[in-house]
């Protein structure tokens, strides 16, 4: 029977990879280091279907954009950092910690140093406020915040992990009751630490359908000016109603949604721009009506300039195209019998 454990190991210099692993197992991750040079990098996690814990390390700061696919919690241990979601900032440092809700996209300013992490899938993590008393219809999600940490919190999660190692070697299937002990056992741990009410609301079925509802509308039309009030008819309620969804689902108001697509539109297209594109005109084309303020964000969320990114796009686009001629074959010339010239001579004619 095959282990339902599952780990992921990285070890890089190189940002780029280090983003691409990750997005390919955890979803988004842009990472942009403060300067050049060798990143540094090395990240262990181990995890089954609802749960994953792991350490990362990195010897040169970076500004990563990303969001979570469920309750997550990120331990600097001698490292700081400050996360952007929308208008919101946190802060953390040794001694604290980052709750960050699913679907939460933020921006963080990492310091070199190493971390713990760990998540819980959501519906987990509802089962084992159950299982203390805390019930709820449609479940619990978690509101992004920061927190002081008890002096326990990182051997906990050291200690997760090497649960989770051990239950990886025994070869523990998905059905096994000791994955599913050990699951609820971390769900219960995170659980405990929320620090207050603050932490935790209700789920509901009709604020979700409200945010998705305007961020597909959103995303469709980004290019065009986007009024509050249009927002509000689209997803048929009124403003204020519209503003508490989208902060519970997505972390920010409805126009900072819009904002966070338009600059991740204008990511997209700077990096895949054609020679002779300029910032402007991509800006332009992503419904961005002040260049200032578009500068100003852009770095804030991305740690570069949109001119950085519109050349690393122009470099990563020759190296690719370098890469295909140099694995074209050979052209090979046919030759009579007996003919000695060499491949310059025939082509001389």
């Amino acid at each position: 029977m095959q282990s339902s454990v599952h780990t992921i190991r990285i070890r890089t210099d190189d940002a780029d990879e280090a983003s691409e692993r990750l997005a390919h197992a955890f979803g988004r991750h842009d990472r942009v280091p403060e300067r050049s040079g060798p990143l540094g990098y090395e990240f262990f996690a181990v995890g089954t279907r609802r749960v994953t814990a792991g350490t990362t390390a990195v010897r040169m700061g970076s500004t990563v954009r990303a969001a979570t696919t469920g309750p997550t919690l990120h331990l600097p241990l001698d490292a700081s950092a400050v996360y952007r979601l929308g208008r919101r900032e946190l802060r953390a440092q040794a001694g604290s910690a980052v709750l960050l809700a699913p679907g939460h996209e933020y921006s963080v300013r990492l310091t070199a140093g190493s971390w713990l992490a760990l998540r819980v899938d959501s519906a987990l993590l509802s089962e084992a406020l159950a299982a203390r008393g805390r019930t709820c219809a449609h479940g619990w999600t978690v509101d992004s915040l920061a927190f002081p940490l008890p002096a326990t919190a990182a051997s906990s999660i050291r200690e997760a992990i090497a649960a989770l190692r051990a239950l990886g070697k025994s070869g523990a299937g998905a059905r096994s009751p000791a994955v599913a002990a050990a699951e609820l056992h971390v769900a219960g741990w995170f659980a405990d630490l929320l620090p207050d009410a603050r932490a935790l609301r209700p789920a509901t079925a009709a604020g979700a359908r409200v945010a998705l509802s305007v961020d597909r509308w959103m995303r469709h039309r980004i290019a065009a000016p986007i009024a509050l009030g249009q927002l509000a008819d689209v997803a048929g309620v009124g403003e204020r109603c519209l503003q508490k969804a989208c902060l519970a689902h997505w972390g920010c108001s409805p126009l900072e949604r819009v904002a966070s697509h338009r600059l991740a539109a204008a990511r997209r297209l700077l990096l895949q721009a054609a020679p002779g594109a300029s910032v402007t005109r991509i800006a332009t084309e992503c419904g961005i009506a002040h260049l200032g303020r578009f500068a100003v964000a852009y770095r804030r969320t991305y740690g570069e300039s949109p001119s950085e990114t519109l050349a690393r796009g122009h470099e990563g686009a020759r190296r690719l195209r370098g890469a295909r001629r140099a694995q074209r074959p050979a052209a090979v010339l046919p030759q009579r019998p007996g003919d000695t010239r060499s491949p310059a001579r025939l082509l001389a004619g």
